[in-house]
């Protein structure tokens, strides 16, 4: 079980949940109800509406020196998918009906001098009815989907006890098929590093997008447009 930490403000759980762990080397989650600062992939802001939406980090020793961290990420999307019946698509997006409900952020953090951990932040869009204008035509809310939704604790709560009973994959193959059941990857269109668009296929035997050209491309080299 993962120990729950819950913070009514921080700029970002991220960034608390590294702080924490200077003095610590076991498991622990932190919950914010509300984000000043919260970010996604490729550093883009996270925006919650406080209160209404899971802003969560956690630490897993059991991922601590996983050589494909993004498949860890990659394994919480699913497991998270899989809970509140919407879908996947790479590289760690929850989606329900063409629009983004959340994401999964998992990264090396420096948390003491010569030593770093493996974070994973999510952030779902819970009960929220309104979105900014420069995101509302792609995002939406468990709320707007299914009518219903968990309170952020609530939700934390389900998702750290499921997690703590997951195995973690050492490989792509011990996540296949539990993400191909839920992904909406296919067909969607991407931007390359090197600016070219590409439409996605599938995914590759290391958890990288496989364009219709064939080629690869991992999570630091492309983004959804």
């Amino acid at each position: 079980m993962i120990p729950l930490d819950i913070v009514d403000e921080t700029s970002s759980t991220q960034d608390l949940l590294a702080s924490s762990l200077k003095n610590t080397h076991q498991a622990l989650a932190i919950l914010a109800r509300h984000q000043t600062a919260g970010r996604g992939r490729l550093d883009r802001a996270w925006l919650d509406s406080p209160g209404e939406d899971l802003c969560l980090s956690l630490f897993d020793p059991r991922a601590q020196g996983h050589p494909a961290p993004w498949l860890v990420g990659m394994r919480l999307a699913v497991l998270a998918a899989e809970r509140l019946e919407i879908e996947v698509q790479w590289p760690n997006d929850l989606v329900a009906e063409g629009r983004k409900v959340g994401g999964i952020l998992a990264e090396n953090r420096p948390v003491a001098p010569g030593e770093s951990a493996l974070l994973l932040g999510v952030g779902i869009n819970l009960r929220r009815t309104e979105f900014p204008s420069e995101i509302a035509d792609r995002a939406v809310s468990l709320l707007q989907v299914r009518g219903a939704a968990p309170d952020p604790e609530s939700c934390a709560r389900a998702l750290l006890d499921a997690w703590s009973a997951t195995p973690i994959p050492t490989d792509w193959a011990e996540l296949k098929a539990a993400w191909t059941a839920l992904d909406a990857t296919p067909g969607k269109s991407y931007r390359s590093s090197s600016g070219r668009r590409v439409v996605a296929a599938g995914i590759g035997e290391l958890g990288e997008l496989i364009d219709t050209d064939g080629e690869r491309h991992f999570a630091a080299d492309a983004w959804q447009i």
